[in-house]
């Protein structure tokens, strides 16, 4: 597997300019996209660290609420404390273990390259 050049920056430091980003930027944006404060290139967590948030956020509340062994109602408000809960504690700690890889992200609508056809 080749390494592109978004893995050979550290983790938590923008891929174009190299700034750290504060961690709580991160945190508050960790399954969105983001502006580095610097040079406001739009950035995003790698693939693997937002899976792996996804999974300590919703995937671990949904074991336990349905091992839980409660009624549906009590299941489901289970379910959304550990939600929340998880959230908090979970992104928070793992942005301070390990800060995600920054990877450039492209707009929906950004077209890098076009050939004009259209005119």
């Amino acid at each position: 597997m080749k390494a592109g050049v978004e893995d050979l920056v550290p983790r938590g430091i923008c891929a174009v300019c190299s700034t750290p980003i504060p961690l709580m930027l991160i945190a508050t944006n960790v399954t969105q996209q983001f502006k580095c404060p610097k040079c406001q290139t739009t950035l995003k967590a790698s693939a693997i660290f937002r899976t792996c948030v996804y999974i300590g956020c919703f995937g671990v509340p949904t074991g336990v609420a349905y091992y839980a062994g409660l009624s549906p109602i009590a299941s489901v408000i289970l379910w959304v404390t550990l939600v929340l809960v998880c959230s908090i504690i979970y992104v928070q700690a793992a942005i301070r273990v390990c800060p995600p890889r920054l990877k450039v992200s492209r707009e929906k609508n950004e077209n890098l390259q076009t050939l004009d056809l259209g005119k």
